[in-house]
């Protein structure tokens, strides 16, 4: 599209985009519009929606998932806001090459929202990989097949329906299979006489076989307690093996339900999964049983092949699948012990060391090619599915987190010449993955909520220090996002605050938990326990040539750590009813001062450990968070209450400066102050809000409507340079002011922070 395009869509009515839409999804290039980045901002987001299922290249299937991501943002935003949040999103999921569309459609025009962007973003816990789920009926068995050309996944619910899903879209197809009032139990493909058809057992001792593009019933299959299903092709015949833990292995023809005539031999013990592999031009049944021995036959006579188990579990084995790896035919096993082990048929010999990541048993396995790997895809009963390259034992990737219980089933198939996996779990849900998502993997970062962020300069750069839930502390380099050195850990519960100072000429990071305070060597990642007592939030400063920590507790105390000395200074500062929320520290008229959040603002002398002057009074509620900074020339400090209000006071004569101003989410807890083009910028979040306010502390004016995050933001902190960091549920984001590169250069060279508070 030209330059002219974005406002086109922008001041098309709705009919006159939805015939445009409409008239280039009928010419098939769905495509160019969710890969056209003025489309995906200006056109009304209820025609937009509609088209992200048809998404099918990779580029527009990943700008599908992002603008889905984002979806409920965009509903409630204009123009410019949309363009914000797109480009968050667009970070986030690593479409650098949706980034640069946005930036080039945005190059030139104004607007308020756009005066900050995003700079990086680094994800968690992301579920990229996901494409859709498969809604309509509770989860349980699974398998792919392919029907006049598309590839469909057939599900078995715990309701007892059958239902078959067009991968490529997420919806339903096909004939309506009839069901079994007592569920599904097991299911399996196969392609006989060129029909593709479906096996079906379920808690009702029964097998059926289902032609999938017709729905016709086929053959008499044998009836029995089913666990398991497998097919192959037996001397030009479609033969089903059905696996019971009362009857063992039966083996007859798909299309008639004709027993082969012979029974399975050697069976000692209850057969609980099953396939089959070509070895040596024999079709092998390759078993598992609930004692943890895998076990094979040749199907074409029912003979048991060899007399030695491949012994390795130690517990049953849940899942069975095979796959040709480096010339050898091999199977791949998941246990209840929580290992999956991989096994050389023809040798009878394990091959490498087991893949354990699982936390529980595994109950489904699947094999598949991800960009020429051989890949295993296995889902246990922690929740999670986990891809593996077979040839390194390497785990690939993040593991793929999004079902609230175990994993019951998972096969593989190809859409669109991209592999993917489909999961069906416990929790009543079938999701598919995409197992190639090649356009970006988001970088790892906390996997529970980030808490509090400092910035300090680590080596001529500068780093943001990131703490949270998961009890880990991170560094991370300003500029590009990257991680700067590996994770710190030591903390044995939720980090709640952390700031940074420099100790013995060494940058450190300071933090505080329920298990006390550390102290961290940013650079080394060397990390010392400094005190045990619980902390709630913590600020430094140097006073005398020492560099303090203030720290403050649940009891209300406030106590002073010499981090030089690594010893407490007598006496905790106490004049709070109970908890301290927060704590700044600030210079008025050359003594270090640190004012206290709790059931009113304190302001104590760090020095002297006294109080000076007058409570910072006036909040009708609790003081949640406390920020300081200097506005033209005087030293304020900054509260905010759950009364709604947030106050700007002079720290000199401690009286409020302006008007109390109005804060739109009742109740914020996180707050920070920093000078951005030489001037005093405030930002603020509410306790429960996934947004931050940002406002000119010398006028009280917001500077841009509200930066709405998908999850909520619980703490920000400004860089020297005026970057913003954000941290939003378990991710981190960079904030900076729009402006050119030398513009950005100048800026961050001559603008200097007051001062950086630790948040709540």
């Amino acid at each position: 599209m030209n330059q002219n395009a974005e406002v086109r869509w922008a001041e098309t009515p709705l009919a006159g985009m939805t015939t445009r839409v409409e008239a280039t999804v009928r010419a098939g290039r769905t495509d160019d519009l969710l890969t056209d980045a003025e489309f995906l901002v200006w056109a009304d987001p209820g025609v937009v929606a509609p088209l992200l299922s048809a998404a099918s290249g990779g580029d527009a299937r990943l700008s599908a998932w992002v603008y889905w991501r984002s979806l409920s943002g965009h509903r409630a935003a204009g123009g410019d806001h949309r363009r914000w949040l797109l480009r968050l999103e667009a970070l986030r999921w690593g479409h650098r090459a949706l980034v640069n569309r946005i930036d080039a459609s945005s190059a030139g025009r104004g607007g308020d929202a756009a005066a900050w962007e995003v700079r990086w973003a680094a994800g968690a816990r992301l579920e990229g990989q996901r494409l859709r789920s498969l809604t309509g009926h509770p989860g349980g068995a699974v398998a792919t097949a392919v029907v006049d050309g598309v590839p469909v996944a057939v599900t078995g619910s715990s309701e007892g329906m059958v239902r078959v899903w067009d991968l490529a879209t997420g919806r339903r197809v096909g004939p309506r299979l009839p069901g079994r009032h007592t569920g599904v139990r097991a299911v399996a493909t196969a392609t006989a006489d060129g029909r593709t058809v479906a096996v079906c057992s379920g808690w009702d001792r029964t097998v059926r076989v289902w032609d999938l593009a017709t729905g016709e019933v086929l053959g008499d299959p044998p009836a029995g307690p089913v666990l398991a299903i497998t097919t192959a092709v037996v001397r030009s015949r479609m033969v089903a093996v059905t696996a019971s833990d009362e009857m063992g292995m039966q083996a007859w023809d798909l299309l008639t339900g004709r027993s082969l005539g012979y029974s399975f031999t050697g069976r000692t013990t209850a057969v609980t999964a099953v396939a089959t592999a070509d070895v040596g031009g024999r079709t092998l049944v390759v078993a598992g049983t609930c004692r943890g021995a895998v076990r094979f036959w040749d199907l074409a006579t029912g003979q048991r092949v060899g007399r030695q188990l491949l012994i390795g579990h130690t517990g049953a084995v849940g899942a069975v699948a095979t796959t040709v790896l480096s010339g050898r035919v091999v199977a791949v096993t998941g246990g209840r012990d929580g290992s999956v082990r991989v096994w050389d048929l023809a040798a009878g010999k394990p091959v490498g060391l087991p893949l354990t990541a699982h936390t529980g048993p595994v109950w489904a396995v699947a094999t598949t090619q991800v960009q020429g790997r051989v890949v295993a895809v296995t889902g246990g009963q922690d929740g999670t599915v986990r891809s593996w390259d077979l040839a390194t034992g390497e785990q690939l990737g993040q593991p793929l987190t999004g079902h609230a219980e175990g994993i019951m089933a998972v096969d593989t198939a190809v859409v669109d010449g991209l592999p993917v996996a489909v999961a069906s779990s416990c929790d009543d849900m079938v999701r598919v993955w995409d197992l190639a998502r090649v356009p970006g993997t988001p970088l790892t970062g906390h996997t529970g909520h980030v808490r509090a962020i400092a910035v300090a300069p680590l080596q001529g750069r500068d780093v943001a220090v990131t703490a949270g839930d998961d009890g880990t502390v991170r560094r991370w380099d300003l500029a590009t996002g990257k991680p700067a050195g590996p994770a710190l850990t030591g903390h044995t519960g939720p980090v709640a605050a952390v700031a940074t100072a420099t100790v013995d000429r060494r940058e450190v990071a300071v933090t505080v938990g329920g298990d006390g305070l550390r102290l961290w060597d940013l650079l080394t990642g060397h990390g010392e326990h400094i005190s045990t007592c619980p902390g709630r939030a913590v600020a430094v400063s140097e006073v005398r040539g020492h560099a303090l920590a203030v720290v403050s507790g649940d009891d209300g105390s406030v106590r002073v750590w010499d981090l030089t000395a690594r010893r407490q200074i007598e006496g905790p500062l106490s004049d709070h009813r109970g908890w301290v929320m927060a704590l700044a520290v600030a210079v008025v008229r050359g003594r270090t001062v640190v004012v206290t959040a709790g059931d009113e603002g304190t302001v104590w002398d760090l020095a002297t450990g006294e109080r000076t002057g007058a409570p910072l009074t006036h909040h009708g509620g609790w003081v949640m968070a406390v920020a300081a900074a200097e506005v033209r020339g005087r030293p304020v400090a900054v509260t905010s209450s759950d009364d709604g209000t947030v106050r700007v006071w002079d720290l000199t004569t401690h009286d409020q400066v302006g008007a109390t101003l109005p804060d739109q989410r009742r109740g914020t807890r996180v707050a920070a102050a920093g000078t951005v083009d030489g001037r005093a910028v405030l930002a603020t979040s509410g306790g429960d809000d996934k947004a931050v306010c940002l406002r000119d502390l010398a006028t009280g004016r917001r500077l841009c409507p509200d930066l709405v995050f998908p999850e909520l933001v619980r703490a920000v902190a400004f860089a020297p340079g005026g970057e913003l960091v954000v941290g939003f549920g378990s991710e981190v984001a960079v904030l900076a002011p729009h402006r050119s590169r030398t513009d950005s250069a100048a800026g961050h060279a001559s603008a200097t922070v007051q001062d950086l508070t630790a948040t709540v």
